[in-house]
């Protein structure tokens, strides 16, 4: 049998027929102008590495004016391509030096601020609850053994504990659902003060609850109530015994 003429089809407007943008290849610079550059930006090539794209954007900035470098007698000179124009200082450069000191002294400070244990939880808390849809999927195994040994948590010895560190990611994902993600910071996704706290009245209370008396005694001199909780060895002491065996700080 005779098939129906088929019709052509329009051209359809969607971005799959659209042709692809090409990338744009740029030449290689020799390593002699890289390491000038490197050290005309203050930028040490072998030890700073996370900063190598600041040397080939300043380049390929270059490059766009129409401006050469010329690697002379240890130093960089810059000459126009059309006008011949020679120069041993150029704008593009100095905005590029201003950009590599600002950024190796964001990463020295956030170096600095990543010893900090509580800084490290709040950037872990602030990594898994953003861009997440679904709160089972948050505290996560590894994540939360890392957070435990932070806040100085022996899952083996204080298993009653991980169910507080775990309530208190959930509610920082649930408080960012609620005012935004764009609202959330590092700095303000979870308060560790706050949850250290929290896991200090948890010991006490565990304490209390398996003491035959239902009193929580001085592990000192054992004959005195409890009335105060050390955050770093967790140990429950009198008034006494806490300065008497902590006003040095070698407890």
């Amino acid at each position: 049998p005779e098939l129906p003429q088929l019709l052509p089809i329009p051209a359809r407007p969607h971005s799959s027929y659209e042709a692809k943008p090409q990338i744009k290849e740029f030449p290689q610079f020799t390593s002699d102008i890289v390491v000038a550059m490197a050290k005309a930006l203050g930028i040490s090539v072998e030890l700073q590495q996370q900063f190598l794209w600041i040397i080939r954007d300043c380049l390929l900035a270059l490059k766009d004016e129409g401006w050469a470098c010329v690697h002379r007698d240890g130093d960089l000179t810059y000459v126009h391509t059309a006008t011949e124009d020679s120069r041993s200082y150029h704008p593009i450069v100095a905005l590029h030096r201003n950009l590599a000191e600002r950024l190796m002294g964001y990463h020295i400070e956030l170096t600095l601020k990543r010893q900090r244990p509580s800084y490290r939880v709040q950037e872990i808390v602030y990594e898994a609850i953003v861009g997440e849809n679904d709160v089972r999927r948050v505290c996560t195994p590894k994540m939360m053994t890392e957070i435990l040994k932070l806040c100085g948590v022996n899952v083996f010895d204080e298993p009653y504990l991980v169910r507080r560190v775990i309530v208190s990611v959930q509610d920082s994902y649930f408080r960012m659902k609620e005012i935004g993600p764009f609202n959330i910071t590092i700095d303000n996704v979870i308060d560790v003060t706050s949850l250290l706290v929290q896991l200090e009245l948890d010991r006490v209370a565990f304490l209390k609850k398996i003491s035959p008396s239902g009193l929580l005694y001085c592990v000192e001199c054992e004959t005195a109530l409890a009335d105060v909780s050390c955050a770093e060895c967790h140990d429950a002491m009198c008034n006494g015994c806490m300065v008497a065996t902590h006003s040095t700080g070698h407890r």
